[in-house]
C-alpha cells in the first residue's frame, strides 16, 4: 500500500497539475484577439462544442454535454478504484493514471461550466497538419504513454502467482450480506437524489411559461431514461465494489480462522497476508500465536527447508565470547541444537560425533552447538564427566537460555516423545560413561535439530530429530564436510 507521502507524490500531484497547467492555458487563451503564429505552431482559440477535433458538432447537447458531464462521475470512480486497489506501487503507471484522468475531467469541466471545450492549439508541417486541439488532449497521450510503459515495465507484479486465490467468493454468505448492503445504501441514494432532481426540474419547466406540455413532458421522460440507466450503471459498479472489497476483508479473516484450527489440532504453519488484503496486522498476531503454541503446548512450527536463507543471530559463548552468524558468510557452519548443558543424553550423543566434529573443523567447518542454559551451567563438577567433555570438545558453545535461537530455527518440543525406550537406554549409557544428570535447566521435551549451513547462508540440510537420539547422519554431514558451497 502507498504512504500518504508516495499518495501525494504519484497519485494526486500529477492529477492536480495536469488539471492546473490545462485550465490556465485555456484561461490565457479565451484572451487572445485573432492568430498567432510561431513557425509550425499557430494559437487559434476555438469554442468547440463538438469532441475531439471539433467532430459531432452537431449533435444534440445531451450527447456533448450531459452525458460527458454523468461519464465524468463513472471516470472519477474509476481514478479513485484504480488507484486504490493497485496492488503495486508502480508510480509511473501511478502518474500516467493521473494525468490521464485529469485531462479528461478538464475538458469535461468545460462542458458542464461553459457549454463547450477550449482549444487553441494548431500545427501545420507542410503537407501535414492538426485540427485545433488543447493541452489536456496532448496529456491524454502522455497519461496512455505512461500507462502503457508502466503497465509493460511492472505488469508482471499486479497478479503474481502467490498473491491469487482460487476463488473470489471465500465466505459467500458474509459477502452477500455485504454487497448487498451497499447496493442497498447506493440505491436510496440514487432514489432520492433522482426524486429531488426530477421534482425540481417538473416544478421549473412547469413555471416557464413558453414551455408547452409536451416539450415538457418529453425532456421529463429523457431524465427519467438517462438517469434511470446511468443508476443503474451505478449500482453495478457499487456491486463489483463490494465483491472485491468483500475479497479483502473476508479472505484474510478466513485464513486466520484456518490458521488457528490448524493450529488447536497440533498442525503449525506460516500465516501470511496477501498484499492487497486488508489486516495486515494479523500476521503479527499469528506469530505471536505460533510462539505461544510452540513454547507453551509444544506445538511443532512450520520446518525451515533445504534452499532457504538461514536466520541470523548472535548469542554469548561458553567463554564469554560474542558468537554472531553474520562473520560466517564466506565460511560453512554446522549448527547443532542440544538440550540443557548438563543433559547426560546429549553428552554421551557428543561424545560420539567428536571425530565427526574434529573432521569438520580440519577441512575449516564452524561447528557450533546450541544449549538452552545459561552460561554458568557449562562447568558442573556434579554432572561427572560433563564438564570435561564440553571444555574439550573443540566447538563453539552458545547459550541461549531465552530460547530466541531455537524459536528462529523452529525446533520440535515434544514431551510425549521423551517416553521412549531409547531415552531409558541412553540414560543407562550416559551414566555408565560418568555423565551424571543435574536440574533440568531448560524444556523437557526439547528434540535434537542439525542445520548443514554453506557459504552466504544457504541452508543445505536440516534434520529435525523425531526423538532424543535422532540425529543426523554422519554421511550428510561427511558431505556437506566435503562440498564447496
Amino acid at each position: 500500500m502507498l504512504t500518504r507521502r508516495e499518495w501525494i507524490i504519484y497519485v494526486l500531484a500529477p492529477f492536480i497539475l495536469c488539471l492546473f497547467v490545462d485550465q490556465w492555458t485555456k484561461v490565457i487563451s479565451s484572451n487572445w484577439v485573432g492568430e498567432a503564429q510561431y513557425g509550425p505552431v499557430s494559437l487559434i482559440p476555438f469554442k468547440n462544442v463538438g469532441f475531439m477535433m471539433g467532430g459531432f458538432g452537431s449533435l444534440s447537447k445531451i450527447y456533448t454535454i450531459v452525458f460527458p458531464a454523468t461519464l465524468a462521475g463513472f471516470v472519477v470512480f474509476s481514478f479513485l478504484a484504480v488507484q486504490y486497489f493497485l496492488p503495486i506501487k508502480s508510480s509511473i503507471l501511478r502518474a500516467g493514471v493521473s494525468i490521464f484522468i485529469a485531462s479528461l475531467l478538464s475538458n469535461v469541466l468545460d462542458r458542464v461550466r461553459l457549454g463547450y471545450v477550449v482549444d487553441f492549439i494548431y500545427f501545420n508541417f507542410g503537407s501535414f497538419e492538426t485540427g485545433i486541439f488543447n493541452v489536456a488532449d496532448s496529456l491524454q497521450w502522455v497519461g496512455v504513454a505512461l500507462i502503457s510503459y508502466g503497465y509493460a515495465s511492472a505488469g508482471g507484479l499486479l497478479y503474481p502467482e502467490d498473491q491469487r486465490r482460487n476463488q473470489v467468493w471465500v465466505d459467500p454468505a458474509f459477502q452477500i450480506r455485504y454487497c448487498a448492503a451497499l447496493v442497498v445504501v447506493g440505491f436510496c441514494f440514487a432514489l432520492t437524489l433522482g426524486l429531488l432532481s426530477y421534482t425540481f426540474l417538473s416544478v421549473t419547466l412547469s413555471q416557464i411559461a413558453d414551455v408547452n406540455v409536451i416539450v415538457s413532458r418529453q425532456m421529463l421522460q429523457s431524465f427519467v431514461i438517462l438517469y434511470s440507466v446511468t443508476s443503474f450503471v451505478f449500482l453495478l459498479c457499487i456491486l463489483a465494489a463490494g465483491v472485491w472489497l468483500s475479497h479483502r476483508v473476508v479472505g484474510p479473516v478466513k485464513g486466520f480462522e484456518n490458521f488457528l484450527e490448524d493450529l488447536l489440532e497440533g498442525k503449525s504453519r506460516q500465516f501470511k497476508v496477501r498484499q492487497m488484503d486488508e489486516f495486515g496486522q494479523l500476521e503479527r498476531i499469528a506469530a505471536r500465536y505460533t510462539e505461544f503454541f510452540h513454547d507453551r503446548l509444544g506445538v511443532a512450527p512450520e520446518p525451515l527447508k533445504a534452499g532457504a536463507m538461514s536466520p541470523q543471530f548472535q548469542a554469548e559463548t561458553a567463554k564469554s565470547e560474542v558468537f554472531n552468524l553474520a562473520d560466517y558468510a564466506d565460511k560453512k557452519v554446522w549448527l547443532i541444537f542440544y538440550r540443557y548443558a548438563t543433559c547426560p543424553i546429549c553428552a554421551l550423543r557428543l561424545e560420539l560425533s567428536r571425530n565427526l566434529i574434529d573432521r569438520a573443523k580440519a577441512n575449516g567447518v564452524a561447528v557450533v552447538i546450541v544449549f538452552e542454559s545459561r552460561k554458568d551451567q557449562f562447568d558442573k563438577p556434579e554432572c561427572g564427566e560433563t564438564s570435561a567433555l564440553l571444555r574439550d570438545c573443540g566447538a563453539i558453545l552458545v547459550a541461549d537460555p531465552e530460547r530466541q535461537i531455537y524459536k528462529k530455527f523452529r525446533t520440535r518440543l515434544d514431551v510425549i516423545k521423551m517416553v521412549r525406550p531409547i531415552t531409558i537406554i541412553r540414560l543407562l549409557q550416559a551414566r555408565m560413561k560418568g555423565y551424571v544428570q543435574g536440574s533440568i535447566d531448560g524444556e523437557l521435551g526439547q528434540m535434537p535439530c542439525d542445520v548443514l549451513i554453506g557459504k552466504d547462508y544457504k541452508i543445505q540440510k536440516i534434520h529435525y530429530g523425531t526423538n532424543v537420539d535422532d540425529r543426523i547422519s554422519e554421511e550428510d554431514v561427511g558431505l556437506f564436510i566435503e562440498s564447496k558451497g
